[in-house]
């Protein structure tokens, strides 16, 4: 089973020389939902023009399950 609880390093603390770490779940993250950076609340996410593009790759994906 796909591991749905990952931590990604946050880009904006990383820019400045920190190692914060933000949570996402796999499975949100593909839905759309928008993970935030606890120290400087830098927002990660699937861009809405990428949208189409991730739910095509999942339907394949999918498929090949079946």
């Amino acid at each position: 089973m796909l591991n749905q609880n990952n931590t990604i390093p946050c880009p904006v603390c990383a820019e400045q020389g920190k190692d914060t770490k933000i949570m996402i779940d796999t499975m949100l993250l593909i839905a759309g939902t928008q993970f935030t950076c606890p120290v400087c609340l830098a927002k990660v996410g699937i861009e809405t023009n990428s949208k189409s593009q991730l739910d095509q790759t999942t339907q394949k994906f999918e498929n090949l399950k079946s």
